[in-house]
């Protein structure tokens, strides 16, 4: 799902937005994360389950770093787990293909390549989850109990699949508790629409004008002086 799409126009997001504002304030967190989790899907259901992992195996990583506050090295084991994990997934479905046909290259092997699709979202995902844990282990920030809220911050809608990278620290009190008004509300819509027509009138066109020059061969275009 895209965000210029009719389904997410149309469909999407008034229900959730409507879905949203009447849920009590105790269980909007809840709500923007199932919908979080509901928007992922709709594009790529099969590698929801690593979206999953990613906060559950971070929650548990970040309660054990709280729980050795007083052992540096426990700590340190503890986030380095949690780093091999993270980094592990992300080069296994982005650069194991890569890594393969290079060892194959210089060694004169044949080893087969990996048939995966790489998951959406995974490196901004990722690399958030990674600044989580940095922060709490510098001690920038306290591990978050709450494994909704912790859900929330890596699932979030708006910025899971293009960004950008949100540090933890800037919206903890936000996830905690949010307020706003009809300044707001108009604030961000006019933010919205404004992306909105900047993507569709412009990039969109842009890109389509790049791909019809690019079929026709670079070499073939004549440029005036």
């Amino acid at each position: 799902m895209i965000f210029s799409s009719l389904l997410f126009l149309f469909w999407f997001m008034p229900v959730f937005f409507t879905v949203y504002y009447i849920a009590p304030k105790r269980f909007r967190n809840a709500v923007l994360f199932l919908g979080s989790i509901v928007f992922y899907a709709w594009g790529e259901p099969k590698y929801l389950v690593l979206l999953f992992l990613s906060v559950l195996v971070n929650y548990a990583a970040g309660l054990l770093l709280h729980h050795f506050s007083g052992n540096r090295f426990c700590q340190r084991l503890c986030l380095i787990l949690a780093l091999v994990y993270d980094f592990g997934m992300l080069f296994f479905f982005k650069y194991s293909n890569f890594f393969i046909e290079n060892c194959n290259r210089l060694t004169g092997a044949s080893l087969s390549l990996v048939s995966v699709t790489l998951p959406l979202g995974i490196s901004f995902y990722t690399f958030q989850i990674v600044s989580y844990m940095a922060d709490l282990y510098c001690g920038k920030i306290k591990a978050e109990k709450s494994l909704f809220k912790l859900g929330t911050y890596l699932c979030m809608f708006p910025q899971l699949l293009s960004g950008p990278l949100v540090s933890y620290g800037r919206i903890e009190k936000e996830l905690q508790s949010r307020k706003y008004g009809p300044a707001d509300v108009e604030e961000g819509l006019r933010t919205f629409i404004l992306g909105l027509g900047s993507k569709v009138l412009i990039a969109n066109n842009i890109g389509a004008l790049w791909n019809d020059i690019g079929a026709i061969g670079y070499e073939k275009l004549s440029m005036p002086l």
